[in-house]
């Protein structure tokens, strides 16, 4: 058991990535490293790409791998990297526990266990789902451009490197998606406790969804608009097919048929090739706008000037993400797909919808239309949910003790 007088030190391998509203679970990794920080854990970052505008608390420590491309691929040569630049200060900081956020894989960590490992394990997206197979393809061959990621250029140190760790993999055997010799597993979806148990895992477990911070993603915060005349729809997150976006827009289109005073809003990035697709599918009645990406200050003040928040998601199993939570700590009833975590909110504080239908999509958004008072009551619900279950603070506090039981 570690003396009440010192400091939990945990070393944190992840991507730094704070200073845009895209990045989904890679912003995630930051904020909860932030709020730990904030609880006095003493937090050293080794990472292979920075991308900075926030400012790391007095208790973050950030070490950037040396000749690492900007890219976000966190890959076994990553993991190679990022084992052997880590172990000197794994032993000069006197380390306690090692984590690896946002990505999964064999990290040798997890079989060298020179500390306790911790992994973050998420679902990823499929995009082997035959019922979107075009739909899925098309965004995966816009997904570099959409992100504007540069292409990776290896130089002969690269080259070399990646040479030792394809056979420092190969001779180790280091095979499995998420080593089953982890000390501790950190859960996003509550359905993956079963799945790992099912699958033989044997470690303690600690469930961290998505996060918030809820004193920023508020009510209070002034809308971006005083006044509005429309009942308004809004999306925020990646602008691509996987996001639901055409379904989005066809709904609307029908909507707009039978009502005038309504309006869309769709905030975020996206490929230049599928922004034009899909304001091609804008019917000329339809009121639809193309926002943009937008700080997250500029999102809380969207997300309080519109009336529900949409998120038609045509993935199966996700269907909780980081803007989903957003919408509902500012007080935003949600409408999204029926997911394995989303069903306990259908009815509560919004509606559920199957992925990749129009008709039943549209049929939500009409029942906020025709009863307003049904979006407040449900909205000041979601709100509440959000604060008790998904406050940044009260995860931090989670994962805190969840490290202290592998340590004692």
């Amino acid at each position: 058991m570690r003396k009440k007088d010192k400091k939990l030190k945990v070393l944190i391998l992840t991507h730094v990535y704070s200073d845009v509203v895209s990045g989904g679970e890679t912003k995630a990794a930051w904020e909860i490293t932030n709020a730990l920080a904030r609880r006095g854990v003493r937090i050293y970052i080794v990472t292979l790409f920075t991308k900075m505008r926030d400012k790391p608390d007095s208790n973050i420590k950030i070490y950037r791998v040396p000749f690492s491309s900007q890219t976000r691929t966190f890959d076994k040569l990553g993991m190679f990297k990022t084992f052997f630049y880590a172990l000197p200060i794994i032993f000069l900081k006197r380390i306690n526990v090692i984590h690896l956020i946002n990505t999964q894989g064999p990290h040798p960590f997890a079989y060298f266990k020179i500390r306790p490992f911790v992994s973050t394990v998420d679902l990823q997206w499929n995009y082997d789902d035959i019922r979107f197979k075009e739909e899925l393809l098309y965004d995966r061959s816009q997904k570099r451009e959409e992100f504007s990621l540069p292409e990776k250029e290896y130089g002969f140190l690269g080259k070399v490197l990646g040479r030792f760790s394809f056979w420092f993999f190969r001779i180790f055997k280091f095979n499995e998606l998420l080593p089953k010799s982890v000390d501790l597993c950190a859960y996003r979806h509550a359905i993956l406790l079963g799945r790992l148990k099912k699958e033989g895992y044997k470690c303690k477990f600690v469930h961290i969804p998505v996060g918030v911070d809820v004193d920023k993603f508020s009510p209070k915060v002034k809308p971006i608009l005083n006044k509005k005349d429309d009942f308004v729809f809004l999306l925020s997150g990646t602008i691509s097919k996987r996001k639901g976006v055409e379904y989005l827009i066809k709904a609307f289109n029908l909507l707009s048929k039978k009502y005038r005073d309504i309006k869309l809003i769709l905030i975020g990035p996206g490929a230049p090739l599928a922004i034009d697709l899909f304001k091609k599918k804008v019917k000329p009645y339809a009121k639809v706008r193309f926002v943009g990406q937008l700080s997250s200050e500029e999102i809380v003040r969207y997300f309080n000037y519109a009336d529900i928040f949409v998120s038609p998601m045509i993935g199966l199993d996700m269907g909780m993400n980081k803007s989903v939570v957003e919408a509902m700590s500012c007080g935003k009833p949600i409408i999204v797909n029926r997911a394995h975590d989303t069903e306990m909110f259908d009815r509560e504080i919004g509606f559920c919808v199957e992925s990749g239908r129009v008709k039943p999509l549209a049929e939500a958004m009409e029942k906020f239309i025709k009863n307003p008072s049904l979006a407040i009551k449900m909205g000041e619900k979601a709100r509440k949910f959000a604060v008790e279950n998904h406050s940044w603070s009260i995860l931090a506090e989670r994962l805190e003790k969840a490290y202290l039981r592998i340590t004692s």
